[in-house]
């Protein structure tokens, strides 16, 4: 049985996910292989350590997909388990806690380092206030229910708008037409090997 048959049988077993991955870039097929996906981090890092110590050589994926392809690309092969709270632009990130106000946490997303050039920016960031508020508190509310505190949320500060948010568990997120997803490869050891273990 080949890697992949093997793959697709452990996600049955499992109650998981396999996806099929592409090494090309454009999302055309090419050496395809199947990954393994989870729901949290947490769920990946003990599966992946469970794998490592029965013998079988994993690597950590990030795949990456764009609307209309069939196949998720093999993006890169390091993975640090924080990625999708990383920022590269600190003008539009915002640390969220659940003990924050949504009210203070909406005005400072729409208000906290702006310089409004008229009155009609003013109104139409003071609407979106609101709007903000209630998209936090579902935000925190979906924090909370994981049993976590924190989580950072990336917004488009010219548009008023969330692009996506992420905490510790955080696996893929999605934004505009591209989606990411962090995955596991498997290289499983032969099974003769295993029946001799």
């Amino acid at each position: 049985m080949n890697n992949n048959s093997r793959t697709l049988d452990y996600a049955c077993n499992n109650g998981l996910f396999a996806v099929e991955t592409t090494s090309e870039a454009n999302g055309y097929p090419a050496n395809l292989r199947q990954a393994l996906t989870f729901d949290t981090i947490t769920d990946l890092l003990v599966c992946s350590d469970e794998l490592t110590k029965s013998g079988h050589s994993v690597t950590e994926l990030l795949l990456h997909k764009r609307d209309g392809w069939q196949l998720w690309h093999r993006r890169a092969t390091s993975i640090d388990h924080r990625m999708f709270r990383k920022a590269t632009d600190s003008e539009s990130v915002l640390e969220v806690n659940i003990s924050d106000d949504d009210n203070e946490v909406a005005f400072d997303l729409i208000a906290q380092g702006r310089t409004f050039t008229d009155l009609e920016e003013m109104r139409r960031a003071i609407d979106n206030v609101e709007t903000f508020k209630d998209e936090l508190e579902n935000i925190l509310s979906e924090v909370e229910d994981k049993g976590l505190t924190e989580a950072t949320v990336f917004y488009d500060p010219n548009n008023y708008a969330i692009r996506y948010w992420a905490d510790n568990e955080t696996i893929g997120y999605s934004h505009d037409t591209h989606t990411y997803q962090v995955a596991l490869m498997v290289d499983w050891k032969e099974e003769d090997e295993e029946d001799n273990d």
